[in-house]
């Protein structure tokens, strides 16, 4: 059973969302689609993971929606060098005040694409018309293989979310799915729902870390990262959403793997409220 970590409501009171963790019970080398789920009543509209980021360092691979919409999903694996891990799963479940879940889910839209095989795979995928992008995720499909692992999962300007990773040292070429979630701006007798969103910058380190954290007023549903370096690669190994005094947002990391590669990462917090 997942724990939860923190409950958080939106300035009308109407939108509720709460935050459960689930840790592997023994060290993996390896973890695919490891679940974290919410209770019946929410829908799973967000989440995010912690690999390691030492001894040696295990990295993301996975974070995005279960098909019924009742768990977070996250992968992750250590890369040319053994270093066994107890992943973390997070998952942001919702729920809003005068909907069911199944009329909540008719009013929320889950997309995805998938790209080509490459070395460097990347896509974004949009939400339609009519519905704020609220959240997102990603699925690096990299087995068998070397391995490829995430560098970016976050909100662009507009209504897509971008997605990508990268082959490390090896050769190790993949596709990556690109996951978005939109909520209905209009929900009949409820209100019309506002979007937030922030984002922060990390120093250039080896294993920069940065935090990111939405107005009060608004309930976080989605959060997301982007490693940037100019050198063999920085590779995301913890997106975690957070309540920092009275604030949610999200803590993001990411670090370069075997070869020397400062670099930058930046950190995004989606929330909503309804007016």
């Amino acid at each position: 059973m997942a724990d939860l970590v923190f409950t958080d409501k939106d300035a009308s009171g109407k939108v509720t969302i709460s935050v459960f963790r689930e840790q592997a019970s023994s060290a993996a080398a390896h973890f695919f689609d490891f679940s974290c789920s919410v209770p019946g009543d929410m829908v799973v509209v967000g989440g995010g993971g912690i690999g390691a980021r030492t001894p040696q360092g295990a990295l993301l691979t996975a974070s995005y929606p279960s098909p019924d919409r009742s768990a977070w999903r996250v992968s992750s694996k250590d890369h040319r060098v053994s270093d066994p891990h107890r992943l973390t799963a997070f998952a942001i479940g919702m729920r809003i005040s005068g909907l069911t879940r199944a009329q909540l889910l008719g009013h929320l839209e889950y997309g995805e694409e998938t790209s080509g095989r490459a070395a460097h795979p990347e896509i974004a995928v949009s939400v339609p018309g009519g519905f704020e992008l609220i959240s997102g995720g990603f699925r690096v499909n990299w087995h068998p293989g070397a391995g490829n692992m995430a560098t970016a999962s976050f909100p662009e300007i507009g209504h897509r979310w971008r997605a990508r990773s990268k082959d490390h040292i090896h050769s190790g070429p993949a596709t990556i799915t690109a996951f978005s979630i939109g909520l209905r701006k209009s929900l009949p007798a409820v209100g019309t729902v506002q979007r937030g969103e922030n984002l922060a910058v990390s120093s250039s380190a080896a294993h920069p870390t940065a935090r990111t954290l939405l107005d009060s007023t608004f309930a976080l549903t989605g959060i997301g990262a982007e490693a940037l370096t100019n050198g063999q690669g920085q590779l995301l190994w913890r997106v975690e959403p957070v309540l920092v005094e009275g604030r949610p947002g999200a803590v993001v990391g990411s670090k370069d793997h075997q070869r020397s590669s400062p670099g930058t990462v930046r950190a995004f917090a989606l929330g909503v409220r309804v007016v």
